[in-house]
């Protein structure tokens, strides 16, 4: 007992100490303003939709990454910027989390959802949050595996990254994408460190950068087809 409650107190310490250091990069890259505005959003949304999306969960692997909420401002100028003419793509979050772009997705007017997540504890919350979402017109999917063991279908599709893995497994992942379809397909990169695995392709385009200040929020790609 004494060990299990060391080992949880071990994360929480941890946990917080990844806010302060998450809030002070913020604020230095984003401004102390933007940050401020950033976390309100966080609380106003969350209450709005009635969902729970915004507590993180370390990861210890080292190929995927913990997980965080997508910024709700950040979202909103995505889906602001694809507008109503991609709304009949697939729409799939590759790390989906606890589901919160999906559930902005489904408000933005997408209809075929998907989310891949290998994490199980995260994929409940997710199923939870999506039941405020679905709709009889809606087909929202969860899937619980390894991105690489997805098969990706060939059609048009949006495919939403928040960071969720090492450069490497990033690289596989998109090659088998663009392998596995010839269709229109759109790459929308949050926390882009990884961007070179993108800027290395030839057949994909940026034409969309959300900056704020000296933060680059997100870069949208777009395959350029023959």
């Amino acid at each position: 007992m004494k060990v299990l409650i060391s080992e949880v107190y071990k994360n929480y310490k941890l946990q917080n100490l990844l806010y302060v250091w998450y809030f002070l990069r913020s604020a230095t890259l984003r401004g102390l303003y933007n940050t401020l505005a950033l976390l309100r959003d966080e609380v106003r949304f969350e209450k709005k939709y009635g969902i729970e999306s915004a507590r993180m969960k370390k990861s210890d692997s080292k190929e995927h990454y913990h997980y965080q909420g997508a910024s709700y401002r950040v979202l909103f100028k995505i889906f602001d910027y694809l507008k109503k003419e991609y709304n009949d793509y697939f729409f799939c979050d590759i790390g989906c989390g606890k589901g919160r772009v999906l559930y902005l997705a489904t408000r933005f007017g997408y209809k075929n959802v998907c989310g891949i997540e290998l994490d199980e504890d995260l994929l409940k919350v997710a199923e939870t949050n999506l039941q405020r979402a679905k709709a009889a017109e809606l087909t929202i999917r969860l899937v619980h595996t390894n991105a690489l063991a997805f098969n990706f279908p060939n059609e048009k599709s949006i495919y939403f990254l928040f960071n969720p893995f090492n450069e490497d497994v990033l690289k596989q992942v998109v090659d088998k994408i663009l392998a596995q379809s010839s269709a229109q397909t759109i790459f929308v990169y949050m926390n882009p460190i990884h961007r070179a695995v993108f800027d290395q392709l030839d057949t994909l385009t940026p034409i969309h950068t959300i900056k704020t200040r000296f933060y680059t929020e997100a870069i949208i790609y777009e395959r350029r087809l023959n």
